[in-house]
């Protein structure tokens, strides 16, 4: 009998389980002093950085100057979004999205990524609350709910939300404190001198 041969399973949709991290060919950009257009400014860092850049149609490029030391792609990226009210975000390790700074554009274009946590140390469901109540007051997380069955809690944020949301839980989960009191009862007999 003849083998069929095998079918192969169709491919599966890949998911991107984070936000594309940024891969420049060159990790810093050497001391730069410009004053030009915004525009001008993060396309000469990226053609520097072997980056490409795609503008938001409502950017508005405006006359900024920038004073660099030699610094990450990085952080001269972000000193040019804060010279230019706008704020930029990889779409893939060689392309980065620049945008005007303001809510509506960070709720349409950050990336948010799912996050649980699960508590080892907190044991109490009104402990879980307290957590959540906290991390939604001081971090303005909205999507975040507890599960006391799993003694965890998720969140949907950016990466840099969960970054922050976890060093909080981190210090915050920690084993009770104990006191261990160690008792000895002696008994003394006056009658003899030693």
């Amino acid at each position: 009998a003849a083998s069929e041969p095998k079918q192969e399973a169709p491919p599966q949709p890949q998911f991107v389980s984070s936000p594309p991290e940024l891969k420049p060919q060159i990790r810093e950009v050497g001391a730069l002093t410009m004053t030009n257009n915004s525009t001008v400014v993060f396309e000469t860092i990226a053609k520097l950085a072997g980056l490409s850049v795609i503008f938001d149609p409502d950017f508005h490029a405006q006359r900024i100057s920038v004073q660099l030391p030699t610094v990450s792609v990085e952080q001269a990226l972000q000193a040019v979004a804060l010279a230019s009210k706008s704020f930029w975000q990889p779409l893939t390790p060689t392309v980065i999205f620049v945008a005007p700074d303001n809510p509506q554009n960070r709720r349409e274009y950050e990336d948010e990524i799912v996050k649980t946590f699960y508590l080892g140390n907190t044991l109490q469901p009104q402990d879980l609350t307290e957590i959540v109540t906290g991390l939604r007051s001081m971090l303005n997380i909205q999507k975040i709910v507890q599960m006391n069955s799993e003694n965890a809690i998720v969140m949907r944020a950016t990466p840099d939300e969960v970054a922050a949301a976890s060093k909080i839980i981190d210090s915050i989960d920690r084993a009770r404190p104990e006191v261990l009191i160690h008792v000895q009862v002696l008994t003394a007999n006056r009658d003899r001198l030693r």
